[in-house]
């Protein structure tokens, strides 16, 4: 019995360390280390690795006119789409705030990750029903590939990043390669 209380005491700090508490995604900790091992893998397969950096349009209007309550509910909403869209071994993990993360690896073209990308855009921009009321979002993507645009975790993410921040300049609501 104290094993078993001692098991669960560990699954539990384990959790905490790695899982965002809100949506239960991978939190920034738990990113860093298995997108290192994915880069790894890819390294010695030859593989893509696709970086997908999102951030939610329009976020903090909603956290601002309807309270954070509201905002936290459309986070859990974006993160339960996310797992919809994508593959069981794909990365999603939420960075903090309103920005997501989405690893994607294996035999990955351009065309491939873009039709990803707008699957994406499309799913976040539909009305989120949340709490009685109707919300509207949407997302901005940004995406880095490796070994194309990076040869690392930091400098994929940075690219990434860069390239979510273009896609925002653009207008909203879309997504660009970096």
């Amino acid at each position: 019995h104290d094993l078993t209380e001692q098991r669960r005491a560990q699954e539990h700090i384990y959790q905490l360390a790695h899982r965002d508490a809100l949506t239960g995604l991978e939190n920034r900790l738990a990113l860093g280390d298995h997108l290192e091992q994915v880069l790894a893998q890819a390294r010695r397969s030859g593989d893509t690795v696709a970086l997908l950096f999102l951030d939610l349009d329009r976020f903090k209007t909603i956290n601002d006119s309807q309270g954070h309550a509201a905002g936290d509910l459309l986070l859990i909403e974006v993160a339960r789409r996310l797992r919809e869209l994508l593959r069981n071994v794909d990365i999603i993990a939420r960075l903090g705030g309103d920005e997501f993360i989405v690893a994607m690896s294996g035999q990955l073209s351009g065309e491939l990750v873009g039709a990803m990308a707008v699957r994406i855009v499309q799913s976040l921009a539909q009305p989120y029903h949340l709490d009685g009321k109707v919300m509207h979002s949407g997302a901005s993507v940004g995406i880095a590939m490796f070994p194309a645009d990076a040869d690392d975790c930091a400098t994929l993410l940075r690219h990434a990043d860069l390239a979510m921040y273009e896609a925002k300049t653009a207008g909203r609501g879309n997504f660009q390669f970096y």
